[in-house]
């Protein structure tokens, strides 16, 4: 079944420490997409993040992993009447995981496009490490279902696509 997105769907993007080959092309082709028809699109970036310190007020700064603690954020989309957030960036295993989950738990539809997303190695106090593709892999098959649909970054272009506006393609790599 195709995805369909309401005219009220928000793009969060969360903006993190990117590893090189992260997924960029994807976040920049949704961001367009969303800003070309008029749709919100809020970034997410930590509190102590240096970069952007000047941004204006399209951006939320976290202190926690979530975006929704110690923010607007929640205030901001109920008073906008936002009821879908898709969300890509990362790291997927620190503020995007938890801010998903977290809006799933206030009742929001999360939607996470997939491979707009980004994650880091991560190792354990044993010395076992994973590496970002394993991370980015379990952590969607966790986050997936329970608390958002997991989706391919141009299923989130085809939807936005039947609303009106400019057509979109998916990005040459």
């Amino acid at each position: 079944m195709a995805l369909r997105l309401p005219r009220d769907t928000v793009f969060i993007r969360l903006i993190g420490d990117t590893p090189p080959g992260a997924p960029s092309i994807w976040l920049g082709a949704i961001s367009d997409a969303f800003v070309t028809r008029g749709l919100p699109v809020l970034d997410v970036r930590r509190a102590d993040d240096p970069v952007g310190a000047d941004a204006g007020p399209a951006t939320i700064r976290r202190a926690g992993s979530s975006a929704f603690v110690g923010t607007d954020l929640e205030a901001r989309l109920e008073e906008g009447g936002h009821t879908t957030l898709v969300f890509a960036g990362g790291p997927i295993e620190d503020g995007l995981g938890s801010t998903v989950r977290h809006a799933a738990d206030l009742g929001f539809r999360a939607i996470l496009a997939v491979d707009a997303c980004h994650a880091g190695d991560l190792g354990d106090p044993t010395g076992r490490r994973w590496s970002a593709e394993e991370v980015l892999a379990m952590t969607v098959a966790e986050l997936a279902g329970r608390h958002a649909a997991a989706v391919a970054a141009e299923a989130v272009l085809l939807a936005l696509n039947r609303l009106r506006g400019p057509r979109f393609s998916p990005p040459r790599r």
